[in-house]
């Protein structure tokens, strides 16, 4: 997927390879998740693997809401997005 996750996160952390490994098996299921509801945008692929840290493995799986978001293919993916972004402020926020 290309991605530089670790740009989000402090240098202490980026220097810590163990911490870096726990999280890669985490983020590389969550990329692959999301380019199967189709989200393919780098900037969706960025938030979606802090998101796939800070809240948890299969975080979207938790919510109908979120789930339906994800599911509603026939929906332009930055639409789809921006309404997966509000309904995380709603649940988190």
């Amino acid at each position: 997927f290309g991605i530089n996750y670790f740009h989000y996160f402090p240098i202490s952390i980026k220097n810590k390879g163990g911490v870096r490994e726990a999280h890669k098996e985490h983020i590389v299921g969550a990329l692959h998740r999301m380019h199967g509801y189709g989200f393919q945008q780098p900037m969706q692929q960025d938030r979606w693997a802090i998101w796939e840290i800070f809240y948890g493995k299969g975080f979207e799986r938790a919510d109908p809401s979120l789930r339906q978001i994800c599911d509603a293919k026939d929906r332009p993916s930055g639409e789809r997005f921006a309404m997966f972004k509000r309904r995380l402020e709603e649940i988190y926020g």
